[in-house]
């Protein structure tokens, strides 16, 4: 198994195991973009899972939702900082790609 995959294999465990503390995450759309936005302290992160939906298209759903077709319940997985931080920069580094800095997720300052 390579990192990657097991890296996935993890957070779906993780994942699985808040299944009982599922709250509802906090979130609101960007209408114009379609871009998902997250408040947080040190800025809001911008989400765009339009341009995670295409680079992933191979693994799909699941390394996020825990389903190939998502429904609001398997959405509604917490979400927080300490999963942000472990889970989409964990993916970030192992992919090489994406932001890892602060200042590169949290774009929008309060």
């Amino acid at each position: 198994m390579n990192s990657y995959n097991r890296s996935i294999l993890i957070m779906s465990l993780v994942l699985m195991s808040a299944g009982s503390l599922q709250a509802e995450v906090s979130h609101h759309v960007d209408s114009t973009e379609g871009n998902f936005i997250f408040p947080a302290s040190k800025g809001d992160v911008v989400f765009n899972h339009k341009n995670h939906q295409n680079y992933m298209k191979s693994e799909g759903c699941i390394p996020c939702h825990r389903s190939n077709d998502p429904t609001p319940e398997s959405i509604r997985t917490r979400f927080d900082e300490r999963i942000a931080h472990y889970f989409c920069k964990g993916c970030h580094r192992e992919k090489g790609r994406g932001p890892i800095e602060c200042p590169q997720c949290h774009t929008i300052k309060h």
